[in-house]
């Protein structure tokens, strides 16, 4: 077999690699045009980091190799050693070779790469920098990161907790609120007067209520829906009335029988 760059991979390579008993690190280098076995090293220890002191030892200053080494007993980590004294040739014809050695190997063992350009890169202080490397967050674009503050918005990532007041009066939630209504829910947060205020978003506004003859009532429901008309008339004894002729579109409370009679519609929709 023969890489891109024409370097081809001696069989007994694959063999070693296929079959070395307990190896920590098997050197490869190119000799003759071809990738070849230099020679393999045991682990000595239990850990990978405990045996790389043994690697500079058998590496040279300006010459080029490749390492790999296995960290676990399932996990290789492919070393390419390309000193920066080395000839301008064997740092071209080593990096355009190594994809091809790891795939004819097999790519999917090798968990992890490392790239050194001296023996002091291949140190247990080194390689420790390396996986903090490996495993810090990767840097995010202004778009990435306006993406990932949307998700930990969106995801409640800063939890007030329950009890965590908002005031929401004034903060352009998309549609205005009257200075009597504001009021309102001043004097109801403060037990002042009002005793109920509801607000209808989709077509009306609440206006505080101008009697103050409500006797405080305290209401529970997990629908808003249920505190129709009917109900506020039958349990409190007044009702929710629109717009009257020469007003504003507010609406307030007034008692049943202060309660004007129901306007008959006007214009195409009337009924004949």
């Amino acid at each position: 077999m023969s890489t891109s760059s024409g370097i081809g991979i001696a069989p007994q390579l694959v063999s070693v690699f296929a079959s070395a008993p307990n190896p920590r690190f098997i050197k490869v280098s190119i000799h003759n045009e071809q990738l070849v076995h230099d020679l393999t090293i045991s682990a000595a220890a239990p850990s990978f980091e405990q045996d790389l002191p043994l690697l500079p030892d058998v590496l040279q200053d300006n010459v080029p190799a490749y390492i790999l080494a296995k960290v676990s007993p399932s996990d290789w980590l492919a070393i390419s050693y390309v000193p920066e004294s080395a000839k301008v040739r064997d740092k071209m014809l080593y990096a355009s070779t190594r994809a091809s050695l790891l795939k004819a190997l097999g790519s999917t063992l090798f968990t992890d790469s490392l790239f050194a350009t001296s023996k002091a890169d291949l140190t247990p202080e080194a390689y420790a920098v390396h996986r903090r490397h490996i495993n810090a967050p990767k840097p995010l674009s202004a778009r990435e990161q306006e993406i990932a503050d949307v998700r930990a918005a969106e995801s409640g990532g800063v939890y007030e907790g329950s009890r965590a007041r908002v005031n929401h009066i004034g903060t352009g939630v998309g549609f205005q609120w009257s200075e009597d209504l504001q009021d309102a829910v001043r004097h109801l947060a403060q037990g002042e007067q009002s005793a109920i205020v509801i607000i209808a978003v989709k077509t009306l506004l609440v206006e505080a209520p101008s009697t103050t003859r409500l006797a405080s009532r305290k209401i529970e429901t997990s629908d808003p829906s249920e505190l129709d008309e009917a109900y506020l008339k039958s349990e409190l004894g007044f009702d929710v009335i629109g717009p009257v002729d020469g007003q504003s579109a507010g609406t307030g409370f007034r008692d049943a029988e202060e309660k004007k009679p129901f306007a008959r519609p006007r214009g195409p929709a009337r009924k004949r």
